[in-house]
């Protein structure tokens, strides 16, 4: 599994606080299964927010639930539901699922997997920001803590 964007931008972007960041640092997104097939895709989607909100969720080790990108997070600029959502199940992976592609829903992924996937699209995003002359340290789970 792997998340992926392109044409990357702070079009909107006003103001310089956090929440103006989080939802206003766009890209049309996609993740994608091993074998490439589309999972979940969206323009102009509040790429900054995804990965600060993941890295979070992560981080939390032992203490880790299900992910669900909705309205009930720092920052969130959705207001439904499950639009990105992990849930654990058994054997340690973890099942993807969104409201909006619920045909796509049902891919598993391991562990190690969701791990790597994580990191890399962190790590890609840090290395973008600084073309839109955006601070890179501003990809931390402690953004949205």
């Amino acid at each position: 599994m792997r998340f992926e964007y392109e044409n990357l931008n702070a079009d909107d972007l006003r103001g310089a606080t956090v929440l103006e960041y989080l939802v206003n640092v766009e890209a049309d997104v996609r993740l994608l299964d091993d074998a490439g097939e589309v999972l979940y895709s969206e323009s102009d989607f509040p790429v900054l927010e995804l990965a600060c909100h993941l890295l979070a969720w992560w981080q939390d080790g032992a203490e880790r639930g299900p992910f669900t990108l909705d309205d009930t997070m720092v920052g969130s600029s959705f207001s439904e539901p499950g639009v990105i959502r992990f849930d654990p199940v058994d054997g340690g992976q973890w099942l993807f699922s969104s409201v909006f592609h619920p045909d796509r829903s049902g891919y598993r992924v391991t562990a190690a997997e969701m791990a790597a996937a994580v990191s890399e699209f962190a790590e890609r995003l840090r290395a973008d920001l600084p073309a839109l002359r955006l601070d890179p340290a501003l990809v931390a789970a402690e953004t949205v803590r």
